[in-house]
């Protein structure tokens, strides 16, 4: 019997997690209703926290498993799903409503 052959998609797909349309959309989004400021100071702790999960991804594997690795990409996966969905939404019903 042999081992499943892991996904190589990991790296391409995890790249616009960090920083992508949505990361952009609620920097712009966040600028707009709290200031500058606000902005600055999120992004850099969004920074932070994702230093801090890269450097320790090895630990954080170990004590999820790979089960548990999977259901919280499953999870996550499900939630950018519906956040998509909610902002496809909200701007067609802008486009609609001018």
């Amino acid at each position: 019997m042999t081992e499943p052959i892991e996904s190589p998609g990991v790296v391409p797909i995890g790249i616009p997690l960090i920083m992508g349309p949505a990361a952009l959309t609620t920097i712009l989004i966040t600028v707009e209703s709290h200031g500058h400021l606000l902005a600055i100071v999120s992004v850099l702790l969004n920074l932070v926290v994702m230093w801090m999960v890269f450097r320790h991804a090895d630990l954080i594997l170990r004590v999820m498993g790979r089960a548990g690795s999977r259901a919280v990409a499953k999870v996550a996966a499900l939630f950018m799903a519906a956040i998509a969905v909610m902002m496809i939404r909200v701007g067609l019903t802008g486009m609609l409503a001018r």
